[in-house]
């Protein structure tokens, strides 16, 4: 068997080193992409928006707060394994809400997720907008006339990311942790922010009392049973404003409801008067 000539052992061990050489630059280039993980939100949070445009839809509003809780739940699936709706403590999204952000009051909330695989910021986030949009139950989400906030959380391990879109339809948001208790015959100012989709003038507040038949004297011909309406003062323009709450109807669990007009939403905040 004839062997390779000493140039030609030369030339070989030549062209073995500059292909070793070509393969550890193009991983090490590969490993040191830097794939952002606020530009895949923004871009799935507008995306989310051109494809309500397409449909006639107004443009959902961004909320940090929902942010946040995506973020947590995107992050939760990645670190514990797991893939659902359904974290592994049971919770759904409006138990994690309740557990997580109890600032905002809602009447509608609701919620995506996607994993998927890259190392391009725009094809990640096309990637997951494209498996939401062929999906039943995400295009509806994404589409619905109902919700009027979104959030949006994405967590990455390597080149694997999780994906949660939550979406809302905000009443208020207390401005800090609302308080879950008081003393009797105690007066406390709490304020909020306005994130309904209506004007300030339709806002009523009510508190409720833990005593169904408990009287509250509006002057000398009305009262109403069960509950006080509120004054809604406005601080600053129609979005900020202060209520001013008192415990004296006995002690036990009173709610403060908010509504417009002469209907009131069934949640509200609740405080634990002793």
């Amino acid at each position: 068997m004839a062997g390779l000539s000493p140039n030609s052992r030369f030339r070989k061990g030549i062209r073995l080193l500059l292909a070793a050489l070509f393969s550890f630059l193009w991983v090490n280039s590969c490993s040191q992409q830097v794939v952002n993980m606020q530009d895949i939100s923004k871009q799935v949070f507008e995306m989310t928006n051109q494809e309500r445009a397409r449909f006639g839809l107004p443009p959902l509003k961004p909320e940090v707060g929902l942010d946040s809780l995506a973020r947590y739940h995107s992050s939760n699936m990645l670190k514990q394994k797991f893939f659902s709706h359904t974290d592994l403590f049971g919770d759904e999204v409006s138990g994690r809400a309740k557990k997580r952000y109890p600032e905002l009051l809602y009447s509608s909330i609701g919620e995506n997720i996607a994993h998927t695989s890259g190392l391009d910021d725009h094809l990640i986030a096309a990637n997951i907008m494209d498996g939401w949009m062929k999906s039943k139950g995400h295009r509806e989400n994404i589409l619905s006339n109902q919700f009027t906030h979104l959030g949006v959380g994405i967590a990455q391990e390597r080149s694997v990311f999780y994906a949660t879109q939550n979406f809302a339809t905000p009443i208020v948001k207390s401005i800090g942790i609302p308080s879950k208790s008081a003393s009797l015959n105690q007066t406390i100012a709490l304020e909020f922010l306005l994130l309904a989709d209506f004007p300030a003038r339709e806002l009523n507040a009510i508190l409720e009392y833990p005593d169904s038949n408990a009287r509250f004297q509006i002057d000398e011909r009305y009262y109403t049973l069960g509950y006080e309406p509120l004054s809604v003062q406005w601080l600053a323009g129609d979005k900020h404003f202060r209520l001013n709450l008192k415990f004296d109807q006995g002690p036990g669990v009173y709610q403060i409801c908010f509504g417009r007009g002469d209907k009131y939403f069934a949640e509200g905040f609740k405080i634990l008067a002793r």
